[in-house]
């Protein structure tokens, strides 16, 4: 859902100032190793990851 993806970039916007390419690294394995558990969290992810090239800004 648009919530799922705007959540993440918040997140992710929100620690990017504080973390660096490890702790980025810990996140995406954690968000892979949960979308493993859940099949509907892992076709929103995809479906997201298809999505975001192609999104201008936030409000896409």
């Amino acid at each position: 859902d648009q919530q799922i993806g705007k959540d993440l970039f918040r997140y992710i916007k929100k620690r990017s100032k504080k973390t660096n390419l490890f702790k980025f690294a810990w996140l995406k394995n954690q968000i892979l190793k949960i979308s493993i558990q859940n099949k509907k969290l892992q076709t929103q992810l995809f479906r997201f990851v298809d999505v975001l090239p192609s999104l201008k800004n936030k409000r896409s």
